[in-house]
């Protein structure tokens, strides 16, 4: 079933924006719409086939604005509204507030401030999206992978964007579940991941215990990845095999690189 096939919107319109690659682009990184693509895809992340009333006025929202070039409309604005209403009364609920979905529609807002530039909220709503991660460890609610997923990469990329301030117990959460499967000899088919989960987490993991413990992975993995992962023209070369920017990773990227190996 396709999610976006709904009466709630113009579906011409919603079509006619998804025809639009620049417009499907700023989707990105909560999930992806490409045909025949199963990594971030609409229910690998939302766990459904199909889409609710906020999550679909933040798409129509994010879609406008990308096809606008980046500029905001009555159009814009008009989803905007309407996203930012389903959103409130979905928060007097947990569950409903805890949702894929509810989560979802504020990293699509929070990416469009992003590329304006508005820091403060931006941080309002990542802020929200900590919290409701919080009620869901506290009530016992599981998230999809994709979903947490997508709240890292989006609470990166609004960092580089916007300067905003990352939710740090992610990167945290990262570490945790990096060290704690340490021993786990599957990585030792996947070398090359745990290269890339290592030094994108700990890059951009907050200055002080954090980071020194990403650090003190990388080093206790050395029998691991040998001396060709000390080269940083190889590193790199791996490390462009998955999510990459030069733009937005290598300075951070080449520092920790060069802090390891110090």
């Amino acid at each position: 079933m396709d999610p976006f096939q709904t009466p709630v919107v113009d579906s011409s319109r919603l079509q006619a924006l998804l025809s639009d690659y620049e417009a499907r682009q700023s989707l990105e990184p909560v999930f992806n719409v490409a045909e025949r693509l199963t990594f971030q895809s609409f229910r690998s992340v939302f766990r459904t086939g199909s889409i609710d009333p906020a999550l679909l006025s933040a798409v129509m929202h994010t879609l406008a604005f990308a096809a606008a070039g980046g500029g905001i409309n009555r159009e814009c604005l008009g989803y905007q509204g309407r996203a930012f209403r389903f959103v409130r009364e979905r928060m007097s609920s947990p569950r409903k507030a805890t949702s894929e979905s509810t989560i979802g529609a504020i990293l699509l807002l929070a990416g469009v401030e992003a590329r304006l530039r508005m820091t403060s909220q931006v941080q309002l709503h990542m802020g929200a999206v900590r919290l409701l991660l919080d009620i869901s460890r506290t009530e016992g609610i599981s998230l999809t992978g994709g979903i947490k997923r997508a709240i890292f990469w989006q609470d990166l990329n609004s960092s580089i964007l916007a300067g905003s301030s990352r939710i740090s117990h992610i990167s945290s959460e990262l570490l945790y579940e990096l060290q704690r499967s340490n021993e786990n000899p599957i990585w030792d088919s996947h070398l090359e991941l745990l290269l890339w989960l290592l030094y994108s987490g700990g890059a951009f993991a907050p200055t002080g215990i954090a980071r020194s413990s990403y650090i003190t992975l990388l080093r206790l993995n050395d029998w691991r990845f040998g001396e060709m992962y000390k080269s940083w023209p190889e590193l790199l070369g791996i490390l462009e095999q998955f999510i990459w920017s030069e733009g937005a990773f290598m300075s951070q990227v080449k520092a920790l690189w060069i802090e390891t190996f110090a």
